[in-house]
């Protein structure tokens, strides 16, 4: 099995999945497989909100903007709590669905 660690977080990579080099700004690590509609992506960022901030954002923004939040709330994994969002958005060309998982410590938030 081959993981992925930062140091802070270790994760195995699902099989068939390959890494992509990614330039975006805080993405750790962007896997595709193609095989599958599909891709997973690793993000920390810098932050001094916590969860129930960012849950409310989030909220806000889907009030406010395209497609549709399916589910928002939080979630305990382990002895953790996380920040679980699904969206989907649909503008007639484009179908999506986006599963987040959220998680923040030591001022950085994981996604």
């Amino acid at each position: 099995m081959t993981l992925f660690t930062n140091g802070y977080i270790t994760l195995p990579i699902p099989e068939g999945f390959q890494s992509v080099n990614n330039q975006e700004e805080f993405v750790e690590l962007f896997l595709v497989d193609s095989t599958k509609p599909m891709t997973i992506k690793i993000s920390v960022i810098p932050t001094l909100a916590g969860l129930v901030d960012i849950k409310e954002s989030i909220e806000r923004n889907f009030k406010n903007g395209e497609g549709k939040l399916i589910f928002s709330d939080f979630i305990p994994i382990n002895e953790d709590i996380y920040y679980a969002a699904i969206s989907s958005m649909d503008n007639g060309e484009v179908s999506a669905r986006c599963n987040e998982f959220l998680f923040v410590k030591d001022d950085n938030l994981y996604s």
